[in-house]
């Protein structure tokens, strides 16, 4: 609509077929900017993934999962109520290889990672981590988590690299 008002504004005829298809250029390009000023105005708790070649948006926040083509058009939105999660430590991991994304929670000392469907908005099982000391770095691949972790707080001490089966 941005662009129709600018080009009424100056006086074009908009009936005629180079306004039409001056119209819905500027319209596409109208589009793709709001969609990109969507995205970069998204919180920093609301990440981004590639599944099945779309881009998915997990607004946390607002309890979405956006679905979005490649040329940014949105294709599907489904709820998935984070809040209702107990212990939700506001922080999802996703497995590049499986295309499976896994909610971490935190309680106390004890740390949780919860299988989320994306599809369906159901939250699977619930596994608990080894515990570790001053863990860190939590990534997701094949079907293990990997962590680094330092035995006590001080600072300068080699970290390890844990791996644990889900």
């Amino acid at each position: 609509m941005r662009a129709y008002g600018t080009l009424k504004d100056k006086g074009v005829n908009t009936g005629s077929a180079n306004t039409t298809a001056g119209l819905f250029a500027l319209r596409q390009l109208d589009r793709d900017y709001t969609y990109f000023k969507y995205i970069e105005s998204s919180p920093l708790f609301a990440p981004i993934y590639v599944i099945n070649s779309q881009f998915v948006l997990f607004d946390t926040y607002h309890g979405n999962v956006e679905w979005y083509e490649p040329n940014g058009i949105l294709s599907r939105s489904d709820s998935i109520n984070f809040a209702t999660q107990k212990h939700w430590g506001n922080q999802l991991l996703f497995d590049e290889e499986d295309e499976e994304v896994y909610a971490f929670k935190k309680d106390g000392q004890k740390k949780y990672i919860q299988h989320v469907d994306y599809n369906t908005g159901e939250f699977g099982d619930i596994v608990q981590l080894e515990q570790h000391p001053f863990s860190e770095n939590y990534r997701i691949k094949e079907g293990y988590i990997y962590y680094l972790y330092r035995e006590t707080h001080q600072p300068g001490l080699v970290k390890k690299l844990y791996k644990q089966r889900l």
